[in-house]
């Protein structure tokens, strides 16, 4: 009897054994490829040897809140003519965003001497994507793609000899961002295609540099 006993614990000591291996792989699995995250969730990959790899979500769940603050220049094609510019933006969960930014005038035969402007903007492929699995794995891809965005604000160029705030004009594009890190905080070179209203639509582009970061702001509430 007491070898059967002995050979029962050893069972439970050996199957007790496995079960925390087995949890303590699980939780290895919950961290981000690119390392710890913060309010994430737990990384859960298929067995099939061609299912994607990685969790859909790169870091952006290290905050509710991500901030980005970048420079690049402006392309405006009624000169042509280029402009510096300075760019700000903050976004819930990279889909709702609020922007500002600042052009100056590069040189004396630009019709303007600066542009201010603020907006919205809306980049929704993230959650529809990634509660449904739709992802890669490739994180450089699914980060670009999510990162389209579309955008309204208003403008305010200032003509040469006039107020800065004489002549309001709307303005609207479309917006995409490549990660060249390949985690959703770090470095983008980003782009935006856009119209600007007045006596004609005048179309720009802009591209530039960003370093995005991310903070808890408690404005949505993670399950940890």
């Amino acid at each position: 009897m007491t070898q059967g006993i002995s050979k029962t614990i050893g069972r439970v000591v050996l199957l007790g054994s496995l079960l925390a291996g087995n949890l303590l792989a699980t939780q290895a699995q919950a961290e981000s490829a690119f390392g710890p995250t913060k309010g994430t969730v737990r990384r859960i990959e298929s067995p099939e040897p061609n299912a994607p790899r990685g969790d859909g979500v790169y870091g952006r769940f290290n905050g509710d809140l991500s901030l980005q603050v970048g420079a690049g220049v402006e392309g405006d094609f009624r000169g042509p003519t280029f402009r510096p510019l300075l760019l700000g933006t903050a976004s819930v969960y990279q889909t709702l965003s609020v922007y500002g930014s600042y052009r100056e005038a590069f040189s004396d035969s630009d019709p303007l001497d600066r542009v201010v402007s603020a907006g919205l903007m809306v980049s929704p492929l993230f959650l529809i994507r990634w509660p449904r699995s739709f992802e890669t794995g490739a994180a450089t891809w699914d980060l670009t793609v999510d990162s389209l965005a579309v955008v309204g604000g208003v403008a305010f160029p200032q003509e040469r000899g006039r107020d800065l705030f004489a002549r309001p004009a709307a303005e609207f594009g479309v917006e995409f961002g490549v990660p060249l890190l390949g985690r959703a905080n770090g470095l983008f070179l980003r782009s935006r295609g856009k119209l600007t209203t007045g006596e004609q639509l005048a179309p720009s582009v802009w591209l530039w540099l960003s370093w995005q970061g991310f903070v808890n702001a408690g404005i949505l509430k993670v399950e940890r």
